[in-house]
């Protein structure tokens, strides 16, 4: 994605605003982007999320994390079965 990593700085400062519904919204963002988001900086701060006073924050980052962690631990197992099969579409 063109401009990722700028709109992933912006959610990184917009997950500390003083309105829920932005912080709510940049931690769902995150999660939503994907692996280009599960840096140290982004898990660091949807981590920080998790203490939100507001639910909704709570679970966007809780959810997010979620989302970040089941993709992390499922690329190694995706690029051993696409080395094993090159002709096959990866599974999502």
């Amino acid at each position: 994605l063109a401009g990722t990593p700028t709109l992933i700085e912006q959610l990184t400062v917009m997950i500390n605003d003083e309105d829920a519904y932005a912080r709510e919204a940049a931690a769902r963002t995150l999660g939503r982007i994907g692996m280009a988001a599960a840096s140290g900086a982004v898990l660091n701060a949807l981590t920080k999320a998790m203490e939100d006073p507001d639910a909704n924050v709570h679970e966007a980052a809780v959810d997010s994390l979620t989302r970040l962690r089941k993709i992390r631990a499922t690329l190694p197992l995706n690029l051993s079965s696409a080395r094993k099969n090159p002709t096959e579409p990866l599974p999502v």
